[in-house]
């Protein structure tokens, strides 16, 4: 219980230092739409640095259009958020091809580069922030067994087998959608960001692949239920505990 405990209260350590080392660069951030501390340089997409930097440009220029047309909608309406929403998204993309001409221009690269750039993740951070989810989960479901196993135990192992499968079915899906918000709220941490809106390139992963963690899920649940069963001592075995008649045998 304690390691796991451990284990629990070191997955937001390592979302965080994964994080950090994934985000965006705030000192170029602003809400005026404008582009800042960027050398003009051709770029080699042949090489890693240069295919890094321009992911870097064009992950910030989504990011400062967002933030540009939240901040319109926010002296609008009063509210500073939903930018996307004026005009159908009329300011992002207006500010937007803004960013990207200047990115172009300055590193000699088309438009194409510049959308494949957007799109490409960070597949560190991705890791780490699924990992630093994955001790969560196994407590969760390792809690949820063992009230089941000990509540249920006493000569009903057929009851046992059937509330472990169900179990599974709702502990995974409770399991995605709290991971979803996971993988969510790392990346607003990462781009530094509350509102990172519909119009970026590049989502976390979490919610592309919903299908297949949820199985991932189940299958879970199930390894840590045999784990846990296996590891149950017989004298934690709530069916060994029933009192046995003492006395002495007549002959």
């Amino acid at each position: 219980m304690f390691r796991t405990l451990c284990l629990i209260l070191l997955a937001p350590a390592i979302a965080v230092v994964v994080a950090v080392a994934g985000r965006v660069d705030r000192t170029r951030v602003n809400v005026a739409c404008e582009w800042t501390s960027d050398p003009a340089f051709p770029i080699d997409l042949q090489k890693p640095s240069d295919r890094q930097h321009l992911i870097i440009d064009a992950q910030l220029a989504e990011d400062l259009a967002g933030r540009y047309a939240d901040v319109e909608h926010g002296r609008l309406t009063g509210f500073a958020g939903h930018g996307g929403l004026i005009d159908n998204g009329r300011l992002v993309r207006e500010c937007m091809a803004r960013l990207s001409t200047i990115i172009e221009h300055a590193h000699g690269v088309a438009s194409a580069d510049l959308l494949e750039a957007r799109r490409q993740r960070n597949r560190w951070f991705d890791m780490g922030v699924w990992l630093s989810f994955l001790p969560a989960y196994w407590f969760a479901a390792s809690s949820v067994f063992s009230w089941i196993y000990r509540r249920f135990s006493a000569g009903q192992s057929y009851l046992i087998l059937a509330l472990t499968g169900l179990a599974a079915l709702v502990v995974s899906f409770l399991g995605v959608q709290f991971g979803d918000m996971w993988s969510t709220t790392a990346e607003m941490f990462r781009v530094g960001n509350d509102h990172i809106g519909g119009h970026r390139g590049a989502y976390p992963p979490w919610g592309h692949h919903i299908g297949d963690l949820y199985v991932a899920g189940v299958l879970l649940f199930w390894l840590i239920a045999l784990v846990k069963f296996l590891r149950t001592s017989p004298a934690d075995d709530p069916t060994t505990n029933v009192m046995q008649p003492q006395g002495l045998v007549l002959r």
